[in-house]
């Protein structure tokens, strides 16, 4: 009664391959941009700590400053400056994914 079903087990094979892979060079993609926006977010987050700690520290000089920095690979430079009624200290560096520069800045109020 069940004779003619040798074939069955090699379409569903198949079947089962194809679709496998099309989920994994879908998905793979995918994963290397949020990879990549991962790295991106977790330099970003080390550039600012990075800042914020040079800024707390040299809160009360009135020392002006540029400093190089390392973080994750990437090199950044801190510039700080004194404005009229705070202290601004931004930091700057390079993003090889987007190709250009990324920079975040940051203000303290004078201490009073």
């Amino acid at each position: 009664m069940l004779q003619n079903n040798k074939g069955f087990l090699l379409l569903d094979a198949l079947y089962s391959l194809s679709l496998l892979l099309l989920l994994t060079l879908t998905l793979f993609p995918v994963l290397q941009i949020v990879l990549s926006k991962q790295y991106e977010l977790e330099t970003k987050r080390n550039m600012a700590l990075s800042l914020h700690n040079e800024l707390t520290r040299l809160k009360d000089s009135s020392a002006l400053r540029e400093k190089e920095i390392t973080v994750n690979g990437v090199r950044g430079t801190i510039t700080l400056e004194e404005q009229a009624t705070e202290l601004m200290g931004c930091i700057a560096w390079q993003t090889p994914s987007k190709g250009g520069e990324d920079h975040l800045c940051f203000y303290i109020p004078p201490k009073r």
